[in-house]
């Protein structure tokens, strides 16, 4: 998600800080439900087929899936993992900025590529500010798992 959110090309960029907004602006456990009734709604989907049309061309899409059940800790682990990756994308975000521009900068100053810059430069001090914030989330996280767990059964 994290990824996403800072791509070039503005479509993936747009879609990932979509993704996590409303991941992050959602109650959670509406997005356990959704997660569960909408898994069951997309194998129901999938199993009768579609078709998809772009202009003059038209791709039928169906799959054989014999069993609709879906299972409840499942979807839960999903939701939760979601909700926590919106989160934790944020936390990361903060911390690669608080990293200082110059520290780029002296990286290519002495020659390094960007990929070299970003892992021997940047990335262990944004670690130094990431890791207080993904340690609460951490904990909040084993918090609502627990708490999901009595939700989903």
């Amino acid at each position: 998600m994290r990824y996403g959110s800072r791509q070039k090309w503005r479509p993936v960029a747009w879609a990932g800080s979509a993704l996590v907004t409303i991941l992050r602006g959602l109650p959670e456990i509406l997005v356990v439900l959704f997660i569960y009734f909408g898994s069951s709604q997309l194998l129901l989907t999938l199993s009768d087929g579609f078709t998809i049309n772009l202009g003059f061309v038209q791709i039928p899409v169906q799959m054989d899936i014999e069993n609709f059940d879906v299972s409840p800790f499942l979807c839960g682990v999903i939701a939760l993992s979601l909700l926590y990756a919106a989160y934790a994308s944020q936390t990361l975000r903060g911390a690669l900025k608080a990293v200082p521009v110059g520290q780029w900068e002296s990286g290519q100053a002495l020659g390094l590529s960007k990929s070299a810059i970003f892992f021997r430069l940047v990335m262990p001090q944004m670690w130094r500010h990431a890791l207080p914030g993904l340690g609460n989330q951490w904990l909040g996280a084993a918090e609502r798992y627990r708490a999901g767990q009595f939700d989903l059964v």
